[in-house]
């Protein structure tokens, strides 16, 4: 079982929608930054406009609240690629086969057979 710092229980219930969370932000959440990646983040913050504490904040929680990939997705997209390769197969048999009765051809034609059918 897992839980906030806020002593919230992930396993037993959902994230509430973006629109019925509470705007009080009075909890904070810190991390360490080597001198280079704070300078990443704070060019970063700089680029999109926004002050550091807002880039910080907006960035984690957009990370968090996207939705993972569920059995669905993840099948759905095994299925695309097996129907993408299946039609790669087919368009490669499909050219070989093109190529291949013109080599069997001449020489038949050579050789004065028809095919088979005796004419």
């Amino acid at each position: 079982m897992s839980s906030t710092r806020t002593g919230q229980n992930l396993d037993s219930q959902p994230l509430p929608e973006a629109g019925a969370r509470t705007n009080s932000r009075d909890k904070s959440a810190g991390t360490r930054l080597s001198v280079e990646e704070l300078e990443e983040v704070e060019s970063a913050a700089k680029r999109s406009g926004q002050s550091l504490a807002e880039w910080f904040r907006d960035t984690v929680l957009r990370e968090a609240r996207q939705r993972p990939d569920g059995p669905f997705e993840q099948i759905l997209a095994e299925i695309s690629a097996s129907s993408a390769h299946v039609q790669e197969m087919k368009l490669e048999q499909k050219q070989e086969l093109a190529v291949t009765p013109q080599r069997e051809i001449a020489p038949k034609q050579e050789q004065g057979e028809d095919f088979g059918l005796g004419l």
